[in-house]
């Protein structure tokens, strides 16, 4: 068992990192998800476990106790709905109804007609099966019986031999039922880069002194030495433990295929890095400092750091040990000959990019302010962090006294030193233009250049003839521009004008409105003054035309399809209304608030007469009384997971979209 638990450690490790994909357990949620290479959640935490990814998809269990098979996107392609279920092998799962066992496809679909009391996955092109019996045999991936149910004990098929119980010995047999040679042993586990791992003695998992050791192709032992524990050959070498009698301590070492002990036994943790290892001297319970053991043999590092991510075969990013228990941990990039690569940070960001991956160090905690970039081509090529655009090879300085704002991956800089960002659209900006434009300024003309924007696909620079609010961008696939260098959002002086253009910077509504907002769901919201002087709002389309008529003296933003307006009168109904203007909803006794949003579901929080918070639906039907206010530290009322939380009389209620107190 000892055995099994590290060789699947490894397995989980070696073939996980080959998907790009390895699965972690969220604590807090008491799920298990999936992360990429670089620690990043891909897969959030919401299974109650989390297979391998083999052939593309992966084996979960949903919380109903049901298997099925995600794909690397997270997309359920199989549905949870079998009772057992094995990794695929050769495009095939042994899944269970809890009736029968049998083999899908990965459509899902039944690829096998024959059912088995007990199927396990694929081999080396052969499955054990299992007959009513409980007999076992071994069919092939069409399906036929390559070799009778006959075994009462029996494993699966490695470089083509499987083993097989016979009496007191087991048996090495191929795909034809041959036996070629028999030995004695407590148990034989398939062949894995020519070799097996055979247990000869077992004296418990808590009582030390369990026989280990490796079997060739011939039956022969690998030498005399014995071990606690082994792992398989990963090229020449095995990870293998002895236990030390002297102080109750079992310790790692290595072998290599001629039986040479390469590495003594004096590690309390041993792992692969590569053609490298990961090694520990501490005999602490929570090991946690590792060192590095090159492919020579040699130790190159004390075990002073802790691997965060290995790339490739010679780089390590590490956590390096503190010096002090005062003292915040700090990163660098390790190489084979335990040589630091770039000045100790806080933090670090990898960027696996096909032409040239990159490591970025950050010297704040969270940060992502001055540091070091390092090129897996060309090595530290800048000590001034750069925020990455991953889709077009740029890097855009978050500090505006830098004076080169943006370079590609090779720190070549795009444009002259008289220009800097205003802001990085990648991180600040979510609009259409995220992907596309970063807006610059020139530092030695402010209030006499209108707006420039840097075309990261084309690497161009392009001059607008309009002025562009700070915050605003390509909202909806239009830009708000104005006349006027010194507007902002509130300027209604009224020779102050807006307008909008689109992403090839054509005015495509006219630049007559004294206000207007970024577009939501297709419509700005704009003001003029009535024939009283006073300011009401309307919506226009993408074309600059009225769809709805200026007349109300408070309104939202769509959302979810919907605005919520009110008319010129402080005594006038709040109204929700739909992109037409049509009156969807009369709500009679509730205010106005410029926080008031339909969400998804059709419901509205709303204050009553009293300054108290309600809610309502769409047909107007008032579902928690407006008797409440919002929580200390909320700023707007949202439900989460379908519930929310209200405050009357200074305690705290919690109600679900239906209106119910729960």
């Amino acid at each position: 068992m000892r055995y099994l638990l590290v060789l699947a450690c490894l397995a989980v490790g070696l073939h996980s990192f080959a998907q790009n994909l390895t699965s972690y357990y969220d604590s807090g949620k008491k799920k298990y998800g999936y992360k990429d290479a670089t620690g990043k959640v891909v897969i959030p935490a919401t299974y109650e476990y989390a297979g391998m990814f083999y052939d593309g998809l992966a084996m979960v269990e949903e919380p109903a106790d049901k298997y099925g098979y995600i794909d690397v996107t997270g997309k359920m392609v199989i549905p949870a709905m079998y009772s057992k279920a094995s990794s695929f092998s050769a495009g095939m799962a042994a899944v269970s109804d809890g009736k029968v066992y049998f083999y899908i496809d990965k459509t899902g679909k039944k690829k096998l007609p024959q059912s088995y009391t007990h199927a396990r996955a694929f081999s080396n092109g052969y499955a054990a099966v299992m007959n009513a019996d409980s007999l076992g045999g071994y069919i092939n991936t069409a399906g036929m019986m390559v070799i009778p149910y006959q075994y009462k004990e029996y494993g699966d098929f490695g470089e083509g031999l499987a083993f097989i119980r016979r009496g007191d010995k087991w048996a090495a047999i191929n795909a034809k039922n041959e036996v070629k040679f028999e030995k004695e042993a407590i148990r034989i586990w398939k062949y894995e880069n020519g070799f097996a791992a055979i247990q000869l003695k077992d004296r418990g998992i808590y009582n030390y002194g369990a026989e280990w050791s490796f079997l060739n192709k011939k039956g022969g032992l690998l030498s005399s030495d014995r071990f606690e524990m082994i792992a398989p050959f990963k090229g020449k070498t095995a990870i293998v433990q002895q236990y030390d009698e002297s102080d109750r301590q079992l310790y790692y070492g290595a072998v290599d295929t001629s039986g040479k002990i390469v590495l003594p036994f004096v590690y309390t943790t041993l792992s692969r890095a590569g053609n490298h290892f990961l090694y520990s001297k501490e005999k602490d319970f929570m090991k946690q400092w590792e060192g590095l053991i090159n492919s020579s043999f040699m130790e190159v590092t004390r075990d002073n750091y802790k691997v965060s991510q290995n790339i490739g075969d010679s780089l390590f990013v590490v956590t390096v040990k503190p010096t002090s228990k005062y003292l915040n941990s700090k990163v660098t990039l390790l190489n084979t000959t335990g040589k630091e690569l770039v000045p100790q940070e806080y933090n670090y960001e990898y960027i696996r990019h096909t032409k040239t991956p990159l490591v970025i160090f950050f010297t704040e905690i969270g940060g992502r302010l001055s540091g070091s970039i390092y090129s897996m081509k060309k090595g530290l090529i800048r000590k001034t962090a750069m925020a990455p655009d991953r889709k077009y090879e740029l890097f855009i300085d978050t500090d505006d006294n830098a004076d080169v704002p943006i370079m590609d991956y090779e720190g070549k800089p795009l444009l002259d030193k008289s220009f800097k960002v205003m802001y990085h659209g990648s991180y600040r900006n979510a609009g259409a233009d995220a992907d596309r434009f970063e807006r610059v300024k020139r530092k030695s003309a402010p209030g006499k250049d209108s707006t420039w924007f840097f075309d990261k696909k084309s690497r161009k620079l392009v001059a607008l003839k309009y002025f562009v609010l700070e915050d605003d961008d390509f909202s909806d696939g239009l830009l708000k521009v104005t006349n006027d260098f010194n507007a902002d959002e509130y300027s209604t002086d009224g020779k102050t004008k807006y307008g909008f253009i689109d992403s090839n910077f054509r005015l495509v509504v006219p630049m007559v409105h004294v206000e207007a907002k970024n577009f939501r769901e297709g419509r700005s919201r704009t003001r003029k003054e009535d024939a009283f002087g006073w300011g009401v709002y309307g919506y226009i389309d993408k074309t600059g035309k009225a769809v709805v008529k200026p007349m109300y003296k408070e309104a939202t933003d769509f959302e979810n399809g919907y605005a919520i307006v009110q008319g010129s009168k402080i005594t006038d109904p709040v109204l929700v209304i739909d992109r037409t203007g049509k009156v969807k909803t009369t709500i009679a006794d509730a205010a106005f608030t410029s926080i008031a949003r339909v969400d998804k579901d059709g419901l509205l929080f709303l204050e009553g007469p009293s300054g108290k918070w309600g809610l309502w639906n769409l047909q107007g039907q008032n579902l928690i009384p407006a008797e409440y206010s919002i929580p200390e530290g909320d700023y707007i009322l949202r439900f989460k997971d379908g519930k929310v939380n209200l405050v009357k009389d200074g305690k705290k209620y919690t109600f679900d979209q239906t209106g119910k107190m729960l």
